[in-house]
């Protein structure tokens, strides 16, 4: 029997040689088992568990409904997976492993390789009991905890690889931590001096433009002095000679691999002509080849792994295509200044000017707090309309920043997507693909279905121009295929 629970990423238990009870899966148990199994000691006293699950409830019911839900998990995995000692409950992680526990074995002992592969996503990312405050506060902190020790670990891995000479494995670490944090400016610093380093000024700079964009539009400031020093010294030094094709960012982009770039095909290409030896270009090919085969393979492992019964047969023919609009509730998200104070929507605008189209329209209010997979899931929308702050409350906090994993969650569907901001074009698509990580390695036909509208493009940044209407409304139409 193998039993894992997963925590890193959202909530999963994958049981081979076992068939756990419908009792045993429900939240409220499997919320149990992550709050001990992601204990430091795997040990949590029956007061705390018993106040952070059944909070409202009276004490002496609250330890039966403890002992209860303990006797389904014992029944399920057997007795040495839960052991009652005294006040405390432990749980045997030779019975259960916990990926959350194995993370932080492997930050104490060192192997932030092993921590970095380990760490699929926040932690209990989607995760959801409405009668839980407390467990919900412990959550917030328990994931910015793990984020924490997540980021320091992917920095400290950029660095090394810096100091050993391989620039392209630094310039992977840094975009990895940017994808986590894009509104941190050290880690700004730190991927726009890697890029720099691999011979890829053009690269630094857009990243550079990128940050600072990202920065106004989302949270009103600009990025610090360091930034824009660092910026100034780039645009007024020359740029060095290429370096060697093995560590060389430039040399794989010019020859079209491109192995470390997380984007989506969304962002503005470099058009600069291949000048490096026909050899290296092979070896660039090659490599792109490969990974593409290793994407494709990822995908179809994502695909069987997350795919319910339902999904692997033929989507259903439908009469009206359902687009599912999508955005927070928060007032700074909102353009339009009228509708926000009636506590509206970018939704409730995009609702009434699509209300003439043959669709079903379906508004959905994200945030902070989102925790609605399943249900969107169950309606399997054939179009997603989304605004790029959609997950993010007033001060966008990266672990609040959901996009790129609600995407993950649609990326084996129908859905295509259409991301909207107030951010310029250009500026909107290279944003884009530096929040989407590694999806498009993963998802190779992620790019196709996914693009983005900046609602600047065409007139002021809100719905009441004609011309940012029409555009929007015909972009609608494009996606699905309506005349």
């Amino acid at each position: 029997m193998s039993v894992i629970l997963r925590l890193l990423g959202g909530l999963r238990l994958e049981a081979d040689g076992v068939t756990p009870s419908a009792r045993a899966l429900q939240k409220k148990r499997l919320a149990l088992l992550a709050v001990i199994g992601a204990s430091p000691t795997a040990r949590v006293s029956r007061d705390k568990l018993t106040g952070l699950l059944w909070p409202e409830t009276e004490t002496e019911r609250a330890r039966h409904q403890l002992a209860s839900a303990l006797y389904d998990l014992r029944k399920a995995f057997g007795e040495a997976a839960l052991v009652s000692t005294g006040d405390e409950v432990s749980l045997d992680r030779t019975v259960i492993q916990v990926d959350a526990a194995e993370f932080q074995d492997a930050i104490a002992a060192g192997d932030r390789e092993r921590a970095a592969s380990l760490y699929a996503g926040p932690f209990l990312d989607g995760f959801f009991l409405s009668d839980a405050p407390e467990l919900e506060r412990w959550v917030d902190a328990e994931r910015a905890r793990l984020a924490q020790m997540h980021g320091r670990a992917i920095e400290e891995l950029a660095r090394e690889a810096t100091g050993r000479g391989d620039l392209l494995k630094a310039v992977e670490w840094w975009r990895t931590l940017a994808a986590q944090d894009p509104f941190n400016s050290r880690v700004a610093v730190g991927l726009i001096s890697a890029l720099d380093a691999a011979d890829d000024r053009g690269g630094a700079l857009r990243h550079a433009r990128i940050h600072s964009d990202l920065l106004v539009a989302e949270l009103g400031v600009e990025p610090n002095a360091e930034v824009t020093a660092l910026v100034e010294r780039l645009r007024a030094s020359p740029e060095r000679a290429p370096a060697s094709p093995v560590t060389s960012a430039r040399a794989l982009s010019d020859a079209g691999g491109k192995p470390t770039d997380p984007g989506v095909g969304l962002a503005v290409r470099d058009r600069r002509p291949a000048r490096r030896h026909a050899r290296t270009i092979a070896l660039a090919l090659a490599g792109a080849m490969l990974l593409m085969l290793i994407a494709v393979e990822g995908q179809r492992a994502w695909s069987r792994n997350h795919a319910d019964d339902s999904s692997a047969a033929a989507p259903a023919v439908r009469d009206r295509p359902i687009v599912l609009m999508m955005d927070s509730p928060h007032p700074s998200r909102v353009y339009d200044e009228e509708i926000a104070r009636g506590s509206g929507t970018n939704a409730d605008v995009i609702n009434d000017l699509l209300r003439d189209l043959p669709i079903q329209r379906v508004k959905e209010a994200a945030g902070p707090l989102w925790h609605r997979h399943e249900e969107i899931r169950t309606l399997d929308p054939d179009l997603v309309l989304i605004h790029l702050s959609a997950f993010c409350n007033e001060s966008c906090e990266p672990d609040r920043v959901k996009l790129r994993r609600f995407i993950e969650y649609l990326a084996d569907g129908r859905a295509r997507i259409l991301i909207y901001s107030r951010l310029p074009a250009d500026t909107l698509s290279m944003a884009f693909e530096t929040m989407m990580g590694d999806l498009p390695r993963r998802f190779p036909s992620l790019a196709s279905r996914v693009q983005t509208f900046s609602v600047t493009a065409y007139g002021p940044p809100h719905w009441k121009d004609p011309a940012t209407s029409a555009e929007f409304k015909l972009q609608v139409k494009r996606l699905l295929g309506l005349k």
